[in-house]
């Protein structure tokens, strides 16, 4: 297991383009992390939610899951009219970890 960096990620984003599209604009560097490690240990994790092709709720795992090489369920949700798509090649990734109020 490594440790994801923002260049891994970020290069990750840049090559985004055909699948699912994203609804929100910032990820969480050390959430990624948490994710991709759990997926290298082989820990399952539930689908994410779709709306055609935009995640509605799981846009950590999706990342993580792409860059692990792990295979993620999706089921069915719906959008509101606040949905807005974002570009992956825009996405802010944050080092401050959103779940500890810790920057790592």
């Amino acid at each position: 297991m490594g440790r994801l960096t923002i260049s891994v990620v970020q290069d990750l984003l840049n090559k985004q383009s055909g699948g699912l599209s994203s609804t929100q604009e910032k990820l969480c560097l050390p959430i990624l992390n948490r994710f991709y490690n759990r997926m290298m240990d082989g820990n399952v994790f539930s689908p994410i939610k779709v709306d055609g092709n935009l995640i509605i709720d799981g846009h950590h795992r999706y990342i993580a899951a792409k860059l692990a090489g792990y295979n993620l369920d999706k089921v069915i949700s719906f959008k509101t009219s606040a949905t807005r798509v974002y570009e992956w090649s825009r996405m802010i990734v944050e080092e401050q970890d959103w779940e500890n109020n810790a920057v790592s």
